[in-house]
C-alpha cells in the first residue's frame, strides 16, 4: 500500500497564518467589559462552564487522544493567580485544553478577536474564560484592568505568545518578549505548556501529550524588560525541550525561501 506523503506547509514569516476565519477582521468595541461585570455575562459563564467541561473532557480524550504530565506543579498554585504559556497548534483543541490541566482553576483565555466573527461562538468563548486581545490604546486599558482582577481572583491567564495556529507543528517559534511583560509587571508564578504528539501504532491519528513546567519567576533585581526576557527564555528553553517528545510527521513546515521546482 502506498504510504501518504506528508502534507508541506510552505511559510514566508512566523507570523504567516495558515487556518483563518470568515471573519479574520473582526474587531471588538473599544470598551469591551475584560472583567465580567456585567450581570448577564456572569450568568452565562455560571450556567455554560460545567458543560464546557464535559465537552473539554469528551473532546480531548475521545478525539485528540490527550494525555498530561507533570500535572502535580500546578497544585500549590491553585489558589492565586498564574500565567500559563502554551504553544498553538489547535483551533478547538487548545480552545478546551485549559479545561483538562488546571482542574478547578477558572481561566482567563487571551485570544484573537477574529474568534469572536464565528456564529455563535462569541457567548461560549465569553463563558469559558476567554477574553480578545486589546487593539488600541482605549481597549489595552481595559484589558490591563481586566487582566489585573484576573489575577486578584485566583484565575490562570493563558497566552499563546505563538499568536497563530499552525496545526500540530512539532517545533517552537520564536516567543515575542513583549507577551511577557504581563507577568514582569503583575508578579505571578509563570508556567510552560508544550503540546507534543506521538504516533499510535493502530491508528492514523496521534496522541496529544502535553507537558508543564515551572514554575518560573523573574528576578526583581533586574529592570522591566530584562525580567520579560529572562522569563521569555525560561519558557522557550522548557518549551524546546520537551519537542524532543514529538514523533509524528504528517506535516512538515518549510521556508518558502527553500522551496524547490515541483514542491507542494
Amino acid at each position: 500500500m502506498k504510504t501518504k506523503q506528508p502534507t508541506v506547509y510552505y511559510y514566508h514569516s512566523f507570523q504567516d497564518d495558515f487556518v483563518t476565519s470568515p471573519q479574520q477582521q473582526t474587531t471588538m468595541p473599544a470598551d469591551f467589559d475584560y472583567q465580567r461585570t456585567q450581570f448577564g455575562a456572569r450568568l452565562r459563564s455560571w450556567l455554560l462552564r460545567p458543560w464546557l467541561r464535559i465537552f473539554a473532557w469528551g473532546y480531548q480524550h475521545l478525539g485528540l487522544h490527550l494525555q498530561v504530565k507533570n500535572r502535580e506543579i500546578l497544585r500549590p498554585y491553585q489558589h492565586q493567580g498564574i500565567y500559563l504559556y502554551s504553544n498553538h497548534t489547535q483551533i478547538m483543541g487548545d480552545a478546551f485544553l485549559p479545561f483538562m490541566v488546571l482542574g478547578q482553576q477558572r481561566p482567563w483565555i487571551i485570544a484573537s478577536p477574529a474568534n469572536w466573527g464565528l456564529p455563535g461562538l462569541r457567548r461560549i468563548l465569553a463563558a469559558g474564560g476567554a477574553v480578545p486581545l486589546p487593539v488600541g490604546r482605549q481597549q489595552f486599558v481595559h484589558f490591563q484592568a481586566g487582566l489585573r482582577t484576573a489575577i486578584q481572583q485566583a484565575k490562570a491567564v493563558v497566552i499563546y505568545p505563538e499568536a497563530h495556529v499552525w496545526p500540530y507543528y512539532t517545533k517552537i517559534r520564536p516567543l515575542p518578549v513583549a507577551t511577557f511583560h504581563y507577568p514582569a509587571t503583575t508578579k505571578a508564578p509563570v508556567f510552560a505548556m508544550t503540546v507534543t504528539y506521538q504516533r499510535r501504532r493502530w491508528s492514523r491519528r496521534p496522541r496529544r501529550t502535553v507537558f508543564l513546567d515551572g514554575p518560573f519567576f523573574a528576578d526583581d533585581q533586574l529592570s522591566r524588560v530584562a525580567q520579560q526576557t529572562q522569563l521569555r527564555d525560561q519558557v522557550a528553553q522548557a518549551m524546546a525541550r520537551r519537542t524532543q517528545a514529538n514523533h509524528y510527521d504528517e506535516y512538515q513546515y518549510r521556508a518558502a525561501t527553500n522551496r524547490k521546482e515541483g514542491g507542494s
